[in-house]
């Protein structure tokens, strides 16, 4: 391979991380922006070969159903377990699970549209957090 090709490819290389790193931030900050919040429903597990357990939850958006997974937190409830989910209210395929709140027993279920902000008290810096 010329020293040209590598070159190339190496900008190449470059580009497409930049990119990457990019879309990512981009992402974060219009879920930052658009966010709301509903109720994550764990719907079982199962083994990743590099992480350990993970754990899939489904979360119901104005009537349409958004599966996600996530490595498990030491002692979360796992059967008939509730959990905050923040995501982008114009794209609720972009989401993030928050293992480390579950739903209060009191809260029986959230609005068809999500609530604005988290219905209990939350650390302000857990839901800066960017996206799964």
């Amino acid at each position: 391979m010329s020293d040209r090709t590598k070159t190339i490819l190496t900008a190449l290389g470059v580009i497409g991380f930049a990119w990457l790193m990019f879309d990512f931030y981009h992402r974060a900050d219009l879920l930052r922006a658009r966010a709301k919040y509903t109720i994550g429903y764990v719907q079982g597990s199962h083994w990743a070969m590099k992480n350990g357990k993970q754990i899939n939850y489904y979360a119901t958006i104005s009537g349409a159903t958004y599966k996600g997974g996530k490595d498990e937190l030491p002692g979360m409830r796992l059967a008939g377990g509730r959990y905050l989910v923040k995501y982008d209210s114009l794209d609720p395929e972009v989401k993030t699970v928050y293992f480390e709140y579950s739903i209060p027993d009191s809260i029986v279920e959230a609005p068809a549209n999500g609530w604005r902000t988290p219905p209990f008290p939350v650390p302000a810096d857990l839901t800066s957090r960017t996206t799964d």
